[in-house]
């Protein structure tokens, strides 16, 4: 009897297994993407910058007063899950 490739259980699983591979592909492709829009460093007042190491140090540095920022405001707002710790120089 010779095996009938078309109507083998392989056969039959190659589109799964395909699309499998090409959602896995796309997660891993736009991830990467996706947390690459947040910033890790830009200004918060007239004289004041802000900066947030790879290791969650947040360092506000400068002179004069920060721009007034409201719940939730701060330029840091959207990476502040990742902050372990304040430097203010």
């Amino acid at each position: 009897m010779i095996h009938d490739f078309a109507s083998s259980r392989a056969y039959r699983m190659a589109p799964r297994l395909l699309f499998a591979a090409a959602v896995l592909a796309a997660v891993l492709l736009f991830v990467p993407l996706f947390e690459s829009d947040a910033s890790s460093s830009g200004v918060c007042g007239d004289n004041v910058t802000w900066s947030l190491d790879d290791s969650g140090n947040l360092t506000i540095t400068g002179t004069g007063s920060m721009y007034d920022y409201g719940l939730g405001g701060a330029p840091w707002y959207d990476v502040s899950s990742t902050v372990k710790t304040i430097d203010v120089k």
